[in-house]
C-alpha cells in the first residue's frame, strides 16, 4: 500500500486550456503498444460498425488529464478503433476525470454509445482500469449513466454499449463526461474509454463557437502536478523546513540532490507511461527515460545530476533498466502543503500561484505562506514545463 499521506490537500479547479498539455511528456514509452506475450493473443480488430451519421459532431476541447506517453491521446475516444483509447492521467484510478466536448448550444443530448476499458486485447482489456460509472453533464444538468455490466468481462469484437439518458441533457456549449465510478486493473492504475459518441438532436439554428479558454475548467490535476514539483524543489532546498522560509530558487542553483529528489516524487506518482508500475513497492524505467523525463523538467542535465539519482533511489539497475521505490514517505509529519492553486498561462510560460498549508499535531490547517513558481514551455511538441524559478514567502500575520 502506498504510503502517501497527502489525502486532504485543500485545492480549487482552475481555468486552463487543454491542462493535459502541460504535464504530458514525450512519450517514448510503448506501455500501450503490444509485448510479445500480447501478440499471441486474438486481437480485436474490428472497426465500429456504428455509423457515424447516427452520432453527434462533436470536437474534444480537452481532456483533464492523459497518461503520459504510450499512445492514449483524448482523440482515440471517436477514431471509431477499438483498439485505441484514451487514458486518464490522474494519481488513482480516475474518478473525477472527465472529457470536455464542444457540442452545439441548444443540443439535446439523448445517449450515445461508449465502450469503457482499453479493447485492444484482452490483456489489454484486464490490465488497465475502467469506469463503472459515468456522469454526463452540461451547465447544471448531470445524468450518470451505469456501465458496470460491460466493464467486467473482455469480448472479442464487441461493437459498443449504446445507452440512453433517463433524462436529455441540452448543452449549453460544451458537455462533460465525467468518469465517476472504476474498477481497477490488474497492473496499470489508470482509466480507459476505447470510443465514446454522444446522440442527440441539433437545434434548429446552430449558433457560431464562443467557447474561450475561461470557458473550460478542468481538474486540479495539472496544477497539482506542478505545485508538487515546486514543494519538492521547496522541501529538499531547504532541508525539510518545520517552518516556512522566504526564499527565491531558480534552475540555476538547484543541487544534483534537489534534482534527484524531485525526479523520485514524480516517479512516485507513477503519471507518466515511461514510469512503468512493476509492483506494490516498485517502479522501473530505462536510464534514457528517466534522463529524458529530468531533462523535461529542468532542461540540461549532466552526469551528475543522474548519478545523483542513481545512487540515492534506484535499488537496482539490470541492462539498462532502473528499479527504484514506488512507496515512501515525504518528510515526518507531511508539515506543508503546496495548494490553492491558480495557473496563468501565456505562450511560453506558466506561472503557478497559491498558499502553502502547514498542518499542526491536531491536523488542523492554516496558511503559513505564499509561493509563485515559474516553468518555461518549451517550443514545439515537447509538451512539458521545465522549472525556472520559485519564490516563496511567509504568511503575513
Amino acid at each position: 500500500m502506498r504510503k502517501n499521506k497527502q489525502k486532504n490537500i485543500p485545492v480549487i479547479p482552475i481555468a486552463i486550456l487543454l491542462s493535459l498539455s502541460l504535464i504530458a511528456g514525450c512519450g517514448r514509452c510503448n506501455s500501450g503498444s503490444s509485448s510479445s506475450s500480447e501478440e499471441t493473443e486474438v486481437m480485436n480488430t474490428t472497426v465500429l460498425k456504428a455509423d457515424p451519421a447516427d452520432y453527434l459532431d462533436t470536437s474534444l476541447i480537452a481532456a483533464t488529464s492523459t497518461v503520459h506517453g504510450g499512445g492514449f491521446d483524448a482523440s482515440y475516444i471517436s477514431d471509431m478503433d477499438p483498439t485505441t483509447a484514451w487514458a486518464e492521467g490522474a494519481y488513482d484510478e480516475g474518478a473525477g476525470e472527465c472529457l470536455m466536448l464542444e457540442i452545439p448550444e441548444g443540443t439535446v443530448v439523448t445517449g450515445g454509445l461508449i465502450l469503457p476499458g482499453y479493447w485492444r486485447s484482452k490483456k489489454a482489456f484486464q490490465e488497465y482500469a475502467a469506469p463503472t460509472r459515468i456522469s454526463v453533464s452540461s451547465g447544471e444538468d448531470f445524468q450518470e449513466v451505469s456501465l458496470s455490466k460491460y466493464t467486467g468481462k473482455y469480448k472479442n469484437n464487441f461493437q459498443g454499449y449504446e445507452f440512453k439518458l433517463r433524462k436529455s441533457i441540452v448543452s449549453n456549449g460544451i458537455v462533460r463526461v465525467f468518469i465517476t465510478d472504476t474498477r481497477s486493473g490488474k497492473k496499470f492504475p489508470h482509466s480507459c474509454i476505447s470510443e465514446l459518441h454522444l446522440k442527440g438532436k441539433l437545434p434548429k439554428e446552430i449558433p457560431e463557437s464562443t467557447v474561450t479558454m475561461n470557458d473550460l475548467v478542468s481538474s486540479t490535476n495539472a496544477a497539482f502536478d506542478l505545485s508538487h514539483r515546486l514543494e519538492s524543489i521547496y522541501k529538499n532546498h531547504m532541508g525539510w523546513p518545520q517552518t516556512v522560509g522566504d526564499i527565491t530558487i531558480t534552475t540555476e542553483g538547484l543541487t544534483p540532490e534537489d534534482k534527484a529528489f524531485a525526479l523520485y516524487q514524480y516517479q512516485y506518482f507513477v503519471t507518466d507511461a515511461r514510469i512503468h508500475y512493476a509492483s506494490e513497492t516498485l517502479n522501473k524505467s530505462t536510464k534514457s527515460e528517466l534522463t529524458g523525463i529530468m531533462e523535461e523538467l529542468f532542461g540540461p542535465v549532466g552526469e551528475g545530476d543522474m548519478q545523483c539519482f542513481y545512487d540515492n533511489y534506484v535499488k537496482k539497475i539490470k541492462k539498462e533498466t532502473c528499479k527504484m521505490p514506488a512507496t515512501g514517505d515525504f518528510g515526518a509529519g507531511d508539515w506543508m502543503f503546496f495548494t490553492d492553486v491558480n495557473l496563468d498561462v501565456t505562450d511560453t510560460e506558466v506561472m503557478v500561484r497559491g498558499n502553502i498549508y502547514r498542518y499542526d499535531e491536531n491536523g488542523s490547517s492554516y496558511i503559513g505562506g505564499q509561493f509563485t513558481g515559474v516553468f518555461d514551455l518549451p517550443a514545439g511538441d515537447s509538451g512539458n514545463c521545465r522549472f525556472r524559478s520559485l519564490t516563496v514567502s511567509r504568511a503575513v500575520g
